[in-house]
């Protein structure tokens, strides 16, 4: 390995970053002056990228040793070997040739030269919590992919006829393959890359989701005084469908209840949260729902207080006959608005951010797997109606 370096020169490394820009633009051309060097400069400039290609994990905070860096590095690696085994199929298919080598540097090439440009724009949104580095990343991405598979039979043939032939195979080639992965792929528990996994949005929905009781708040109080004894219940409404609900002691336990795993659930989840931006949040739906409970649990003990409070009394004759006195009493929920009011902005906007950058995967997918998409609807929803609902028929299968 010694070697390797004895006849190095500052040089190169200046031909090598060039070489980055130079593989965008003329990936051919880099990989033509790459086939005429030597083995030794062609591994020296193979560490250089494969250095650069590692250092940029260490922003992902994969670890604290080169060990934790280089190891997600290599495994990386080995992802272009499915990549270039359809190429070669790809250029066979089209040409009947074997452009081994081209095609082991151009997949090379793009992975170490591409990935370290998502994995930072993704450090970035990671550390920013801003989105717009999130659609930037997608918008990226998506042009990564459709630039390997159209660029590729321009970058491994002179003939511009073979070039777009094989380009053109390898775009039907990738389309079938996704035809019949999908068609055979039953995980739904498979995760998806990094660059199209929205983690503050998956965190946040962990935060929210499991909330019963987010669009229900006691809006009145009905205190009601007999023979000196005085009982005060409040009554819910659900702010989105307007609905109120009416009041006893039963429902009044069981809000209650829901209430308390609400906040007991805020509590344990805050403890894990990782974003700045959900660990704010989180305060803040804790804030909602004290200030819910504060409302709920508010209780009247003497009628004293109720002629402090001026009081409206109901004028319902039949309770009077029976010496019933019934108050109406509005809760408090100004400060429990404006909370909400935050909370629904957040809400919304991390969910339209999610939206729109799903959107953007799916607009490059729809462009890269657009073929393999439509044989899925063709044969899947309009032949073999895989889409139709089916009865849930389910069992526990046996664990041998």
């Amino acid at each position: 390995m010694y070697n390797n370096f004895t006849d190095f020169s500052f040089d190169e490394i200046s031909e090598w970053i060039s070489d980055y820009w130079n593989f965008i633009l003329k990936p051919k051309f880099v990989i033509n002056k790459i086939l005429q060097k030597n083995k030794e400069k062609i591994f020296r400039q193979f560490i250089f990228h494969f250095l650069v290609y590692t250092a940029s994990f260490v922003f992902l905070s994969l670890g604290t040793t080169i060990t934790d860096w280089i190891k997600p590095a290599i495994i990386n690696l080995f992802f272009t070997i499915p990549i270039i085994s359809v190429l070669l199929l790809s250029t066979k298919l089209a040409t009947g040739k074997n452009y081994l080598k081209e095609i082991i540097i151009f997949i090379l090439g793009s992975l170490l030269i591409f990935l370290p440009i998502t994995i930072i724009i993704y450090t970035i949104f990671l550390q920013s919590e801003n989105y717009t580095y999130k659609f930037l990343l997608d918008i990226i991405s998506g042009i990564i992919a459709l630039y390997v598979t159209f660029m590729v039979g321009f970058a491994i043939e002179n003939d511009k006829k073979k070039s777009i032939k094989i380009s053109m195979v390898n775009y039907l080639l990738l389309n079938l393959i996704y035809f019949a992965f999908v068609s055979i792929d039953n995980d739904p528990y498979s995760s998806g890359n990094f660059d199209s996994y929205d983690v503050i949005y998956e965190e946040y929905s962990t935060l929210v989701k499991p909330l019963k009781t987010k669009e229900s708040i006691p809006t009145v109080r009905y205190i009601t005084v007999f023979d000196g004894k005085i009982e005060t219940h409040f009554g819910t409404q659900n702010i989105i469908k307007e609905y109120v609900s009416s009041s006893n002691n039963s429902l009044e336990k069981k809000y209650l209840e829901t209430l308390e795993f609400d906040i007991n659930h805020i509590i344990e989840s805050s403890k894990t949260l990782k974003f700045k931006r959900n660990k704010v949040i989180a305060d803040y739906w804790l804030k909602y729902y004290n200030d819910i409970k504060e409302e709920a649990k508010y209780k009247i003990y003497d009628e004293e207080e109720i002629q402090k409070l001026q009081l409206k009394r109901l004028p319902i004759k039949d309770l009077d006959e029976l010496g019933l006195k019934m108050y109406l009493m509005n809760t408090d929920i100004g400060k429990i608005f404006s909370t909400q009011t935050i909370l629904k902005a957040y809400n919304n906007s991390i969910i339209d951010n999610h939206e729109t950058c799903e959107s953007i995967n799916q607009i490059s997918q729809i462009t890269l797997f657009f073929f393999g998409k439509l044989a899925d609807y063709i044969v899947g929803d309009l032949i073999l109606h895989e889409g139709d609902p089916k009865p849930y028929k389910e069992v526990f299968l046996e664990i041998e």
